[in-house]
């Protein structure tokens, strides 16, 4: 199944007034008047209990005056954040597109001088900076008052809200075929799947992140892999037709601008929103083994920012926040929120039933990430 669709990507605001002060989902019980929250609990679809919280919430993050986001989504989360600083005025936002080695060297000279800038992380592998004797555990327990996981994710709970309550997933997104259209031609049309790329006659029109470099373009092969999607002899077919960039960001780039036709792996977020912005790109998914992605979202330890932290964790759960994001071409968790014209914001739409755990990835890591280094010369 093909899937194209152009989006909108303006985000609607409501522009919401009250008043208020408070830290954590451990604290007292909110004690704000109804009619005097931040947030209109019915449009936003939540008790007038978690709206006095978040009143409370923001008038502690104003004090803080900021808000710093360490993220691995580009330019299309630009919309939701304008959103939040207009919902929220006077906590201004501040983002960083961090990946990979960057990430992990920015969260590890953070911890060793004390001297912390972000608030929180926005990460595919999230869990990679929580439980990882390697990189250490950067993250602060807290549990997120809006969040609802959705009747139709049950089973993967666990994907959407940690255990402990160091991350948690407000939305997800598809990775998919990302194509260059001029060139689509030149190619002999589009394939029919992930494997399908291994044909020879695909050679130096396919585009890719550094897969052997830990972040999205490693993950979505990982998947493959697991899913049956890809096989050795397919990824080692892959490997050989793929011009590799530095980066997964850099792989996009060179999407858009026709440096190949096709990028496997590509984010429905990255590609739809592009193609709004007038490129002549398009992503598709296949008929299985498209890799679904959970952002997760973590409260970092030593956030100089904590209960602007904590409101824009909450924020991104808002009916509003969440109608921003489906504009963008994630898939929101409420599905009220999704396009019913765009299949891959739409839980139901897309067909999706359940998430592949995270920790049956990182399990087959260590049996995996050799098979990719080899395939891509390292």
């Amino acid at each position: 199944m093909k899937i194209t669709r152009t989006l909108a990507i303006a985000a609607t605001a409501a522009a919401l007034v009250a008043t208020s002060g408070c830290t954590g989902a451990a604290d007292e019980a909110p004690t704000a008047e109804p009619g005097a929250y931040i947030v209109d609990p019915g449009a936003e679809q939540i008790t007038e209990e978690n709206a006095a919280y978040l009143t409370e919430l923001y008038e502690a993050a104003k004090e803080e005056g900021e808000v710093v986001v360490y993220t691995a989504a580009g330019t299309e989360m630009e919309g939701t954040f304008a959103l939040f600083q207009e919902m929220f005025p006077g906590v201004k936002l501040t983002s960083a597109n961090l990946l990979g080695a960057p990430l992990v060297q920015a969260l590890a000279a953070e911890a060793a001088s004390g001297n912390y800038v972000a608030d929180v992380l926005q990460n595919p592998d999230a869990q990679n900076y929580i439980t990882s004797e390697a990189s250490g555990d950067y993250s602060e327990p807290y549990e997120v008052r809006t969040l609802k996981v959705p009747e139709i994710l049950t089973g993967s709970k666990e994907s959407i809200i940690d255990p402990e309550h160091r991350f948690s997933t407000p939305f997800l997104a598809f990775f998919g075929l990302g194509s260059f259209l001029p060139r689509v031609a030149e190619a002999g049309g589009v394939p029919e799947s992930f494997a399908d790329l291994a044909d020879p006659k695909y050679r130096g029109l396919i585009g890719m992140g550094d897969p052997t470099a830990p972040g999205p373009q490693q993950f979505g092969l990982l998947y493959l892999l697991e899913s049956g999607g890809l096989d050795e002899e397919s990824l080692n077919g892959l490997a050989a037709n793929a011009v590799v960039k530095g980066d997964y960001g850099q792989a996009i780039g060179g999407l858009v601008q026709g440096e190949f036709a096709f990028m496997p792996g590509a984010p429905s977020s990255s590609v739809v929103v592009a193609a709004e912005g007038g490129a002549p790109v398009e992503f598709s998914v296949f008929k299985s083994d498209n890799p679904l992605v959970t952002h997760k979202h973590v409260l970092l330890k030593g956030a100089p920012h904590p209960n602007a932290a904590k409101l824009y964790l909450e924020f991104l759960n808002l009916f509003s926040a969440q109608k921003s994001l489906a504009a963008a071409a994630f898939m929101p968790l409420n599905e009220e929120a999704s396009d019913p014209e765009a299949p891959w914001t739409s839980l139901e739409a897309s067909g999706t039933t359940e998430i592949v755990s995270y920790k049956l990835i990182d399990a087959s890591r260590a049996e995996l990430l050799p098979m990719i280094d080899r395939a891509f010369g390292r």
